[in-house]
């Protein structure tokens, strides 16, 4: 919490902001907790995660994007509302020294995490090639899930082995309410899509991921309690995409069913069925 007095009711965002940033100038400790949780964030940022293996340098606005999302998990580590932890990152990366900052130190903590996984792996008895997918898959799954994935897959393509297609979705913090649909979805009919798992596993619900056609608009994939366009709570921009995990189109997250606002960070990977089954839940 913020090293002050209980707030009093009234203090907009603004204020708010304000404390966060006075607290990070003048208490140490503080500092430290806001600097440890960007690194961690721009880590395991996707998007960073791709920029960082491109020979170029990121640019300064690719650079900003990404500590602004990591400035705003920390605000909102130490206590500070959305609205608060917003104006926060703005201020931060109104200087890009503060983007370049936390992308160089993220970019350590990303090649440390990468390589304590790979040599995880190898120990474990994976092969160099299901060790580099541990390695790269600890971004958007689990590290324990992706360990467990890529020894399933060691040796398997996408598409080979029994069951049906199956894939990933996982979810930005961002996603609030609608966070619990993330798991693995297993194919149930042509462009529908049900989860099998989830995390965390604990009050599991329906979950469909599914295409819908739109007259004379196109088709964009959606994720609901049933595959029904009206029962969505997160949806994909319009894209021809035949599956899922092809999509490129941004997507969007409804917290009461009428309103959508752009939701970045959304991930759905395909996996091979033997990974598939390392991520689903044991029958008993």
């Amino acid at each position: 919490m913020l090293p002050t007095q209980k707030p009093r009711r009234g203090l907009d965002d603004a204020q708010l902001a304000a404390i966060v940033l006075g607290s990070l100038e003048h208490f140490p400790q503080y500092r430290d907790v806001f600097h440890a949780v960007s690194v961690r964030a721009v880590a395991q940022d996707p998007r960073y995660v791709t920029l960082a293996r491109l020979t170029e340098a990121p640019t300064d606005d690719e650079a900003a994007a990404v500590a602004a999302d990591a400035f705003a998990r920390a605000a909102a580590a130490m206590g500070a509302p959305q609205g608060a932890a917003a104006l926060v990152a703005r201020s931060l990366v109104a200087q890009p020294a503060n983007a370049r900052a936390v992308l160089a130190a993220g970019a350590a903590a990303l090649g440390a995490h990468e390589s304590i996984l790979q040599r995880s792996a190898a120990h474990a008895g994976l092969s160099t090639r299901a060790a580099g997918v541990v390695a790269r898959g600890a971004a958007c799954l689990p590290a324990p899930h992706a360990v467990a994935a890529a020894r399933a897959a060691a040796g398997a393509g996408p598409t080979g082995g029994d069951g049906p297609p199956c894939v990933y979705l996982r979810l930005p913090a961002e996603a609030g309410p609608q966070a619990w649909r993330a798991g693995l979805y297993a194919r149930v009919d042509e462009g529908v899509y049900r989860r099998v798992s989830q995390e965390p596993p604990e009050a599991f619900q329906d979950s469909y991921l599914f295409r819908c056609v739109v007259e004379g608009r196109g088709a964009l994939w959606l994720v609901g309690s049933r595959p029904a366009r009206d029962a969505a709570g997160l949806a994909s921009g319009y894209d021809a995409a035949a599956a899922p995990e092809a999509v490129r189109a941004p997507w969007y997250i409804t917290r009461d069913g009428a309103t959508w606002h752009a939701l970045a960070g959304v991930q759905v990977a395909a996996l091979a069925p033997a990974a598939a089954a390392a991520l689903a839940p044991p029958k008993f």
